[in-house]
């Protein structure tokens, strides 16, 4: 899922059922914009077109 989390009105109904489909220690990636980034700031209004890919990545089992 990219740009995706934060259209979404419901969001832990929304994860509840992407944690319902996904199968047995599948995994998901989820990318969404971080308007307190450098890049934001420097870039201004047109921070979006800039995709630096910087990436965070955690386990969560539940």
């Amino acid at each position: 899922m990219s740009d995706l989390l934060e259209h979404i009105s419901d969001l832990d109904t929304f994860l509840k059922e992407v944690y319902r489909i996904l199968k047995v220690n599948g995994v998901i990636t989820i990318v969404t914009p971080n308007i307190q980034s450098l890049s934001c700031k420097v870039m201004g209004k047109a921070w979006h077109t800039l995709k630096l890919n910087i990436c965070i990545i955690f386990h969560l089992r539940i």
